[in-house]
């Protein structure tokens, strides 16, 4: 029967049923009965951040950004090579730069947001330019922060902790390594 109660044999509700997350495991117990009822090993998926940048110095930086961290790298040297990827899958986290020789950053962005899946994708956009216009656009356009290069590791690594959750390769959450 529809929007009735569920009931166990010991006649306590499902869905007075509560579990406690302790690190990534779940825990299952009546609270009528205090019985365990299920223990399951909740296992996060690795994060994915995906870089979009024609210089391969960038790129090198951003590896060694994300060394200490237990995240899939994902690099493209234009936004056209990045197309196929991002129509199949979202990333946690897209690190976008403006200018590039294909198409440039903010228009990249505008079509990414048009994109089944797309819509919500946290996009930090990274520049050599710091213009207002290009930051009112960024942000009009959903980007959730603007990094002006030279980067530096820390606030990388920051941007990656705050927007992916990412932990350290040995399981604790570090933002600079």
């Amino acid at each position: 029967m529809e929007g009735a109660p569920s009931h166990r044999k010991d006649g306590s509700n499902l869905a007075e049923i509560t579990h406690i997350n302790y690190r990534e495991r779940i825990y299952f117990s009546d609270p009528t009965t205090q019985t365990p009822l299920a223990f399951a090993n909740m296992e996060k998926p690795t994060p994915t951040v995906v870089v979009i940048d024609d210089s391969t110095s960038v790129h090198d930086f951003f590896q060694r950004c994300l060394a200490p961290f237990d995240v899939r790298y994902q690099p493209f040297m234009s936004t056209a090579e990045s197309m196929e990827y991002l129509s199949h899958k979202r990333p946690e986290l897209l690190f976008l730069d403006i200018i590039m020789p294909d198409k440039d950053g903010l228009t990249f962005l505008q079509e990414l947001r048009k994109m089944p899946g797309q819509v919500d994708t946290p996009v930090i956009m990274i520049t050599s330019k710091d213009y207002a216009q290009d930051r009112m656009v960024a942000k009009n356009l959903g980007a959730v922060e603007f990094v002006i290069k030279p980067m530096r590791i820390e606030t990388i690594r920051d941007l990656i902790v705050k927007y992916t959750g990412a932990r350290a390769k040995g399981g604790h959450r570090t933002a600079s390594g």
